[in-house]
C-alpha cells in the first residue's frame, strides 16, 4: 500500500438467531465459533497478540472449578482457589438467565475485565438470557 491509497472501513454485521429448541451441544458449538471469530478479528486488528488457546472444557454445568479454570485461561493470570470472582459470575449469569456455555463464551471474549456489569451489558447486547426472552 502506498501513501496515495485510501483504506475504506468495512463493517461486519452478523445477525443469527439461535433457536431455543436447538440442542445445547449445537448452541455451544455456534457460540464457541462466534468467540473464535471475534478472537481472530481482534488478532488481525492488532488488538490482541495471540488468541487464547483453550483447554478448559465447555461449561455444561455451573461448576465453580471449571469457571475458575476458564477465567485463568482467558486472562492468563492465576487466581486463588478461594477467589470470589467465579461465584459472582455464576450468580450473575444465573440471575440473567444465561446458560453455562453462554457464560463460557463471554469469559473468552476479549475486551472486558470480568465485571458482572459487563456480563449483563453483553447479555443484553447479544439477546442472551432474559434479554432474549423479553425480546420475543
Amino acid at each position: 500500500m502506498n501513501e496515495t491509497d485510501t483504506v475504506t472501513p468495512i463493517t461486519i454485521a452478523i445477525h443469527y438467531t439461535i433457536s431455543p429448541a436447538m440442542p445445547p451441544h449445537a448452541r455451544t458449538r455456534i457460540l464457541e465459533a462466534y468467540t473464535r471469530l471475534l478472537d481472530m478479528i481482534a488478532l488481525a486488528d492488532g488488538l490482541r497478540r495471540d488468541p487464547v488457546e483453550r483447554t478448559a472444557p465447555i461449561l455444561a454445568t455451573w461448576d465453580r472449578a471449571f469457571v475458575l479454570q476458564q477465567i485463568e485461561e482467558a486472562s492468563g493470570q492465576a487466581l486463588s482457589a478461594n477467589e470470589s470472582l467465579p461465584d459472582s459470575l455464576i450468580a450473575s449469569a444465573q440471575a440473567l438467565g444465561l446458560q453455562p456455555w453462554e457464560l463460557g463464551v463471554w469469559i473468552y471474549e476479549s475486551g472486558h475485565d470480568f465485571r458482572t456489569s459487563q456480563l449483563a451489558a453483553w447479555a443484553r447486547r447479544n439477546g442472551f438470557g432474559k434479554a432474549q426472552a423479553g425480546a420475543a
